[in-house]
């Protein structure tokens, strides 16, 4: 089998803060060569908050610590350390 396995470090660089409070750390992505995924760690400041967006690609929150309120589509869930949400 020919493939190619990606290894990266959590305590690498923050690569982008994406709003005031919300920064992402980039696990594999495409210009590491990764291919057909995405990963990344997002660290938010106590009362922080990303605005409404959309994607062309579905999404996976997992929240490690703390608690996270998501809206999809005017549902609104409440998440807490461990929960895990998909949103097509």
């Amino acid at each position: 089998m020919n493939r190619t396995e990606i290894i990266t470090r959590a305590d690498g660089p923050v690569t982008a803060e994406l709003a005031p409070g919300v920064t992402v750390r980039v696990m594999a992505t495409g210009s590491m060569g990764a291919v057909g995924v995405t990963t990344s760690l997002a660290t938010f400041a106590a009362s922080a908050e990303l605005p409404y967006h959309q994607h062309s690609f579905s999404e996976v929150i997992v929240v490690v610590s703390g608690e996270a309120l998501v809206l999809v589509e005017g549902r609104r869930y409440v998440l807490h350390p461990f929960d895990a949400i998909h949103i097509p």
